[in-house]
């Protein structure tokens, strides 16, 4: 199950992102983009990430987008697995799930959970736990376990380390999806990063 332990002293500062999926009310959903955090010294960190998932919806929302100029916010969570005080640019780094819900009508908001930190051995078993974490059911059984003193067993337990939240305004078809992926997150300096601003840039 999904413990927050504290709020990480990481600040989010923006995010971008490109997102494609396959006709149908089910489809097969693609994803590239961009979270920009500052550290609790004070430097801006630029990570990408890159992943692949499955969407369900309704309406045409086959491809969407945001610029870091769109208005977002967002907030970095330590989670239970992570022991220490504070989050590096390693334990943020890396595999993880996300959890996504776009709602459009020439234009539109989104709405996302990223479970960060993951080792790859865990990440088949985390799929399951994080949707089964943030459903109702899951929240309403979470709370009864509290109440009777009584642990999650351990197979039901995220292996995350982190938990970024994050909405923002967003450019798509009218439509309403729902997208459960699977992707990787790169540290600052990497392949894809370089990438992901080249584009930014020749957006500008």
């Amino acid at each position: 199950m999904i413990r927050i332990t504290g709020k990480s002293k990481w600040a989010f500062d923006t995010s971008s992102s490109s997102n494609m999926s396959s006709p149908g009310v089910i489809s097969l959903a693609l994803a590239t983009g961009s979270i920009y955090l500052t550290s609790p010294k004070g430097g801006r960190w630029h990570f990408s990430y890159r992943s692949v998932g499955v969407s369900g919806g309704l309406g045409v929302m086959w491809a969407s987008g945001s610029d870091t100029d769109y208005p977002s916010s967002g907030q970095l969570y330590m989670l239970e697995a992570f022991d220490e005080h504070e989050l590096t640019v390693d334990d943020i780094a890396g595999f993880c799930t996300i959890q996504d819900l776009s709602i459009a009508a020439k234009g539109g908001a989104s709405l996302s959970v990223m479970f960060l930190g993951l080792d790859a051995k865990d990440v088949a078993a985390e799929i399951g736990i994080d949707g089964f974490g943030l459903s109702l059911v899951g929240s309403l059984l979470d709370k009864l376990l509290d109440e009777l003193d009584v642990d999650w067993p351990s197979i039901l337990q995220s292996s995350a380390k982190a938990m970024l939240i994050m909405g923002g305004v967003i450019q798509s078809g009218a439509g309403v999806a729902i997208t459960n992926s699977v992707g990787y997150l790169e540290k600052p300096g990497g392949l894809m990063t370089g990438v992901l601003q080249g584009v930014e840039n020749a957006r500008h």
